[in-house]
């Protein structure tokens, strides 16, 4: 693996700025660059594995596409990757 000091541009580390028994709740990401600027694309609300078509996974590939071709692109995970939602037989309710 190379060296940060080696790295034209990416994420060369990260602090945990809080955190929980449950978790991490802060993180501060260090983003090398030769650039002026970066760009931050959010992801969020896939809803993979959601019926009838509810998620569009051409948009979804897409989004990654260029995500990983645009130079100084990065992405920022928000959740809501997956339905996994079920209703229950019987049942006109949702649950998890």
């Amino acid at each position: 693996m190379a060296k940060s000091s080696e790295l034209k541009s990416g994420i060369i580390g990260y602090k945990v700025l809080a955190a929980t028994r449950q978790g991490i709740t802060k993180q501060a990401y260090i983003i090398k660059t030769t650039e002026d600027r970066i760009r931050l694309v959010p992801l969020n609300d896939w809803h993979l594995g959601a019926p009838e078509n509810q998620c569009d996974l051409k948009k979804l590939k897409a989004e990654l596409d260029y995500i990983l071709r645009t130079p100084n692109t990065y992405a920022i995970g928000l959740g809501d990757y997956c339905d996994c939602a079920q209703k229950m037989p019987g049942s006109a309710r949702i649950f998890l």
